[in-house]
């Protein structure tokens, strides 16, 4: 059976052929390369968490700014009709003498 493998693989190319993994790295190796992965990935959320933090911070920062401005706006807004209208009462008095 072996020799019909060899005879069947005879006209293959070997570059095209698999390559076989080494029987691996010592277990403390890959132990150390998964505890970094996983505090990479700590580091990682929680660089993210502060973030979205963050950016929740300065939409509602920017939102509390935003209803001030429209108050404000709102304010000058009559504040401009009253002295429109004092304007025109002041015109009336002076062209009426």
């Amino acid at each position: 059976m072996l020799e019909s493998v060899k005879k069947s693989n005879e006209g293959t190319n070997v570059k095209m052929r698999r390559v076989t993994k080494s029987p691996g790295l010592p277990t403390s190796t890959v132990d150390e390369k998964d505890a970094a992965y996983w505090e990479r990935r700590r580091k990682n959320n929680e660089a993210a968490k502060r973030s979205r933090d963050a950016r929740r911070a300065k939409e509602d920062e920017i939102a509390i700014r935003a209803a001030f401005l429209e108050q404000e706006n709102m304010k000058l807004k009559y504040e401009l009709v009253a002295l429109r209208n004092e304007t025109a009462k002041l015109r009336c008095m002076v062209y009426s003498t």
